[in-house]
């Protein structure tokens, strides 16, 4: 186990995909081969991709979330053509951690 001999306790992975829900077949070959390695599943994680992930791979224990919403910021003037930040990420929604996503997802974990 490389990952041990150098200090590697947990690996955090979406399985190679854009959401550890399309990656799970890979989760499952390191949840499988991880020995005492913590596997953390992260990329659109919430109570319900909790639920399908740990029913498919029942030796996934952990999961990673922001528990997040989006909301529309409330700045009144907005100028489209100069960008404060990146092109491609709105500066007009605000992304905060939504504490019911949270209790959901700690309700399908405690079910666990």
């Amino acid at each position: 186990m490389q990952c041990k001999k150098l200090g590697i306790n947990t690996i955090l992975t979406s399985g190679a995909k854009n959401s550890a829900l399309d990656g799970k077949e890979l989760i499952k070959k390191l949840c499988d081969n991880a020995g005492c390695i913590e596997i953390l599943a992260g990329a659109g994680i919430n109570a319900k991709t909790i639920e399908i992930l740990s029913n498919q791979i029942p030796k996934l224990k952990s999961f990673h979330m922001s528990g997040k919403k989006v909301l529309e910021s409330s700045m009144k003037y907005r100028n489209r053509d100069v960008f404060m930040g990146l092109k491609d990420i709105s500066e007009y929604e605000i992304w905060q951690t939504d504490i019911n996503e949270i209790k959901l997802a700690r309700t399908v974990l405690e079910s666990i």
